[in-house]
């Protein structure tokens, strides 16, 4: 004679009936299917750029004087900096670097550059500066060069013109002081 199944059994997708499933195994299938809900999100945490891989040099040996990073949250918003003072030896080498380097242009910055770092006035409308953080301070510099990246489009001189008034600022600048030898990044995502 047959023996009855449990009345325990349970309808799985498409009406299939399935075996009952144990504490042990009811464990794993809750764990499989959370871990399925982290792993996209694990992979997209991990696939973010640092901050400084996209300005085209490669960073020298210095020392750091100022470090901040905000970004965080499932958007990525916030600020990063970096105030780093080269060693004498490296200079002359990294000043090389930025003279060719793909992106990088001799100071003085575009005045809507100036005007979105620092605050003032452009076009009769007056701007505060887009650092929030006290932390930060970015230099005025005579001498060296500068990096700017506009990651909500691609680059133009268009980009810089809107980017004032943009409802969102995603982007990375930096500044070499050739006077002082010291190289300030500065990455804001809103």
């Amino acid at each position: 004679m047959k023996k009855a199944k449990s009345c325990l059994l349970s309808r799985g997708f498409g009406g299939a009936m399935r075996e009952p499933v144990g504490a042990t195994g009811e464990f794993f299938r809750r764990g499989s299917a959370f871990l399925c809900l982290l792993l996209p999100l694990f992979f997209f945490t991990a696939c973010q750029k640092e901050p400084w891989e996209e300005i085209q040099v490669t960073l020298p040996d210095g020392n750091i004087l100022a470090e901040v990073e905000t970004h965080g949250g499932f958007h990525g918003d916030g600020e990063s900096f970096l105030q780093l003072a080269l060693y004498t030896e490296h200079a002359a080498e990294f000043e090389k670097q930025l003279a060719v380097a793909e992106g990088w242009a001799p100071l003085p910055l575009p005045e809507e550059l100036q005007t979105l770092l620092w605050g003032g006035s452009f076009g009769g409308v007056t701007y505060g500066p887009c650092t929030s953080a006290e932390e930060i301070q970015l230099p005025q510099a005579a001498a060296g060069w500068y990096f700017f990246l506009d990651r909500r489009q691609v680059a133009s001189p268009e980009s810089l013109k809107q980017l004032l008034n943009a409802p969102s600022h995603n982007f990375t600048v930096g500044i070499y002081d050739k006077e002082s030898q010291t190289l300030f990044l500065y990455a804001l995502d809103t």
